[in-house]
């Protein structure tokens, strides 16, 4: 993972030497490759603030900022009971996508295990039944389960889940990338293709957004069959298009 604060710099030294050498092409270089970004190192307070100034995040009681590896704040949900409701940040409708293509990546460290259970990483399911949803959720196992829902029928339904072999629960920072495209779905963990499955139809689910977008604790508290898991997160950007796999690889080594 590279230091975000290395990775600023470049990005400032490529822009203020654009806008001096070449003014006139320097819109073009100024646009960012992704439309939301949010890094969760500010030093405090409880707004977790989007680069493209749209969608900053709420911090929930339980949401707070931790040291993170290269020096800077990452975002750490601690959670005072397994059903803890006050642990996540809220994005507001930041995924209402429709039927367009995107991406969704961040980086991800947890200790969270036990036979049978299951928490929320992210997403804006309101209820653990067919609904219009982004869901994303860890077992107790490791593994990663993507579903994406149109409506209380399962309209567009589709559901994938992580291979054992790769499980993100080791307390070890692993990057997760959820890419929609069309029809399809894939999980990358760590720059590497993961799992994918699509809609029956191969039609895209259309994803309204009504229902606000968080990362942590979405579902309400009287779902105790899902655990509001003790995690960091770090680096959370929404692309709206389908990465390629190398563009995703790029994003884990900081090129993208």
């Amino acid at each position: 993972m590279q230091p975000r604060s290395l990775t600023r710099l470049r990005v400032s030294l490529a822009l203020s030497f654009a806008f001096l050498a070449f003014p006139s092409a320097a819109s073009a270089i100024v646009a960012a490759p992704y439309a939301h970004r949010w890094y969760f190192d500010e030093e405090d307070g409880a707004v977790a603030y989007d680069e493209a100034g749209v969608f900053d995040g709420t911090l929930g009681d339980h949401a707070t900022r931790t040291a993170g590896p290269f020096g800077s704040n990452v975002l750490t949900i601690v959670p005072t009971s397994t059903t803890d409701y006050r642990g996540y940040v809220d994005f507001g409708k930041s995924v209402a996508f429709g039927t367009a293509d995107f991406t969704i990546s961040h980086w991800y460290k947890t200790t969270f295990s036990g036979s049978g259970l299951r928490g929320e990483i992210l997403g804006n399911r309101m209820k653990d039944a067919k609904g219009n949803f982004i869901s994303v959720y860890l077992g107790g196992d490791g593994r990663v389960t993507v579903e994406l829902c149109e409506d209380p029928y399962g309209k567009n339904y589709v559901s994938l889940v992580s291979d054992p072999s790769l499980p993100v629960n080791d307390g070890q920072w692993h990057h997760l990338a959820y890419v929609r495209e069309g029809g399809m779905v894939s999980l990358y963990i760590d720059g590497q293709f993961a799992a994918w499955s699509n809609t029956g139809g191969w039609e895209p689910t259309n994803l309204d957004g009504l229902q606000s977008f968080r990362i942590g604790r979405r579902l309400p508290a009287f779902y105790t069959d899902f655990h509001t898991i003790p995690a960091s997160y770090e680096d959370l950007r929404i692309f709206d298009r389908a990465l390629t796999d190398t563009e995703v690889l790029d994003v884990v080594d900081g090129v993208l």
